[in-house]
């Protein structure tokens, strides 16, 4: 990045921060302005683009909360605006353009310093990212999930002994089930093969009709882990609410009987590497998160529903999913998980 002036910014020669994607044939170039309080992107798209049907911008900074619009598309550009954008230095400006599915087909960011007196111009060259993400893991020994105002139920599992599974907010313990306790990321983890599990005690731990929230956990697949088979990872049986991962892709499934609510994002997992994963819903729609790195997106804003067909469909379990709810995305017998979870955090809100 270099300076011209007091007022103005230019963002040049910005690269992924998704590693391992295929290139396309070209890149693609946005403008950005900043004026006031409002924050302004178009990206000129190139032809025969029917395979991109929407873009969103996202402004964060540790000072603020993100913020993030959704950019209209007219065949030949994605353009918007983001208004009341806090004042401030560093702001990391993030552009996603993604295909019918919601997943990203191109990527790129940039900081700015968004201050009074002039305008300021970013330009940010968007990076093929249509292909698998390869993400470096999280280190061991990394901070604990936190209990705040937005938090449902979290688990540590840092017990060392007996069965049950404690619930840090009070709400719904669990237990161990088949699963077998080992050190984690952060303390304590639970450990799967094929046939283990583990669950949660009460049916009722996401409201009916909660309109926000998100799913999260840390994770490890060991060396049994086959990049073209099925896993779970955390969720319901009746898939209102789900984690899993199908042949080289993380899923996050959001379903209400048959509609198959779920978003899709290629990743590349390395067996003993720790990642975070996150699934979230609300106004921004469906998300999932790797790493912190958006993998796949769509705009379905519809609350959590819980089952219709019996209370048993709402019990969460940790590495097990029955088949059910899961044709959807491919899936068509239970599954198990093969590694390590540790921190699993349930909230009503986006946190991503």
């Amino acid at each position: 990045m270099g300076r011209k002036g007091k007022s103005i910014l230019v963002v040049a020669a910005l690269g992924l921060v998704l590693a391992g994607c295929i290139q396309n044939e070209e890149d693609l170039a946005s403008s950005v302005s900043f004026d006031g309080q409002v924050l302004s992107v178009s990206v000129a798209l190139p032809s025969g683009s029917a395979e991109i049907s929407g873009a969103l911008i996202r402004v964060s900074a540790p000072d603020m909360v993100t913020i993030e619009k959704v950019l209209q598309f007219d065949g030949t550009r994605v353009h918007g605006a983001i208004e009341n954008v806090p004042l401030g230095k560093q702001r990391h400006i993030e552009i996603v353009v993604t295909d019918p599915n919601g997943s990203p087909l191109y990527y790129g960011d940039g900081y700015s310093d968004l201050l009074t007196g002039g305008t300021v111009d970013v330009v940010i060259q968007l990076k093929p990212a249509a292909a698998t993400l390869n993400v470096v893991g999280i280190l061991p020994g990394g901070q604990p999930m936190v209990v705040d105002a937005n938090t449902l139920a979290l688990y540590r599992l840092d017990e060392t002994d007996g069965t049950i599974i404690t619930d840090q907010v009070g709400r719904c313990n669990g237990h161990i089930g088949t699963a077998v306790r080992s050190p984690g990321l952060v303390g304590g983890a639970l450990s799967f093969t094929t046939g283990n599990f583990s669950h949660l005690d009460t049916n009722v731990i996401i409201p009916d009709g909660l309109p926000n929230g998100t799913l999260e956990l840390f994770f490890m697949v060991d060396s049994s882990f086959d990049s073209t088979a099925s896993y779970a990872l955390f969720g319901t049986m009746g898939a209102r609410c789900n984690l899993a991962y199908k042949d080289g892709a993380l899923i996050f499934l959001k379903n209400h009987s048959n509609l198959h609510k779920h978003v899709i994002g290629k990743a590349s997992l390395r067996r003993g590497t720790w990642y975070h994963v996150a699934g979230c819903w609300g106004s921004n729609g469906m998300r999932l998160f790797l790493n912190g790195q958006l993998l796949a997106s769509n705009r379905d804003t519809s609350c959590y529903q819980s089952s219709p067909r019996g209370l048993s469909e709402n019990v969460f379990y940790i590495g097990k999913k029955t088949y059910d709810g899961m044709d959807g995305v491919g899936i068509y017998e239970t599954t198990y998980f093969q590694g390590k979870i540790d921190e699993i955090r349930i909230s009503d809100s986006q946190r991503f």
